[in-house]
């Protein structure tokens, strides 16, 4: 046995111990607070991820944790007067509008190529243990901002050839933000750039901005912004401001929309899209108690492999809280316009040595 899948062995062995059964070549279900713990260190691996609600819940379906405000609450009432009509009532601040999740079963399933193991082990055990749990809990995290960022549908049998964005394994948020919010969705055709309809970014963000009710535009409000968009802007900062430094430090710091909107770029945000809202407006949920994980040896394959699954979704906690602009269109240098693409730069498993990079 090689030194790559003896190391994988031990490290598989303690995990059984972890989750209380004898080895991890059968399903071990994790408990409420191994779960939570797996969780968290999964959201260590995302900036995104640690920035938002990642929220354990008890079914399938029901209620948001983090329902919206529809109005702030105050008022006052003379009590002291004996008047039996005078008493002071309680109003509800949440908008039960679109007030419900559901959650459906993810698999969360690599496998590494014992080649690949064996040059871990050369850094020893505890080494080796990192490396291959950082590489578990990355891989879920990705997939979690990818299904966040792109999912449109709960597919039966997903299809990651045909949808490599993930685009048919969940709801995503951008997608309920689609059906569930029409009056805070803008859709393709909107052009940045000299003699467009917005003159650059910052005053798009500015109207944008605009599109969320009043009550509701805290100064927790950001605005994430595809990575062509920020280099756009960015460009022309440097083209407008290049030689003079405060100037264009001003522009990049109030320019947003005359308030301070930060502006955030977020890995696998769609290219030509903007969405402004609170951090903490976005979810992940996972059903309390549904992780089940496998690990074994697979010798006809030379490879490990790790099973994970369990059920999971994404909430836009308040669908009035948000303003989504997508379709973004930026000058072509021709005279023209054209809409920033996001790219897929993979191929195949980079867990296995097939990784080609493309475009």
């Amino acid at each position: 046995m090689s030194d790559g899948i003896q190391m994988f062995s031990a490290l598989s062995q303690q995990f059984a111990e972890r989750y209380g059964v004898s080895n991890m070549e059968y399903p071990a279900q994790l408990s409420p607070d191994l779960q939570t713990q797996l969780l968290a260190a999964v959201t260590e691996h995302s900036t995104l991820l640690r920035r938002i609600n990642t929220d354990v819940v008890r079914d399938l379906k029901g209620r948001k944790l983090y329902m919206g405000t529809s109005r702030p609450i105050a008022r006052r009432t003379q009590t002291d007067n004996n008047d039996p009509s005078k008493r002071r009532v309680t109003a509800s601040p949440w908008s039960m509008a679109e007030s419900h999740y559901e959650l459906a079963a993810v698999q969360h399933d690599v496998h590494i190529h014992r080649d690949l193991l064996n040059q871990w082990a050369a850094y020893g055990q505890s080494a080796f243990a990192a490396r291959y749990m950082a590489m578990h809990r990355k891989s879920i995290a990705d997939a979690v901002v990818l299904m966040g960022w792109h999912g449109t549908r709960v597919a039966t049998d997903s299809d990651p050839d045909a949808n490599p964005l993930f685009e048919d394994m969940a709801v995503g948020w951008l997608q309920q933000i689609r059906d569930g919010a029409p009056s805070q969705y803008m859709g393709a055709g909107v052009k940045v750039g000299p003699d467009g309809d917005y003159a650059n970014l910052p005053h798009l963000l500015a109207e944008a901005r605009l599109m969320i009710p009043k009550h509701l535009r805290g100064d927790d409000l950001v605005a994430i912004v595809g990575d062509s968009l920020v280099a756009y802007h960015q460009g022309r900062i440097v083209e407008l401001y290049g030689e003079q430094p405060s100037e264009a430090g001003a522009v990049k710091t109030t320019g947003a929309n005359g308030q301070y909107l930060p502006m955030r770029s977020e890995a696998f945000f769609p290219e030509s899209s903007v969405l402004i809202t609170s951090m903490k407006n976005l979810s992940w949920y996972v059903q309390r108690g549904s992780t089940v994980r496998v690990q074994r040896y697979e010798p006809s394959n030379k490879r490990v492999e790790d099973w994970t699954e369990h059920n999971q979704g994404f909430v836009v906690e308040d669908l009035e809280r948000v303003a989504l602009i997508e379709g973004i269109q930026l000058p072509d240098g021709q005279g023209g316009w054209e809409t920033p693409e996001t790219q897929v730069l993979w191929h195949g498993s980079p867990l296995d040595g097939s990784t080609e990079a493309q475009g």
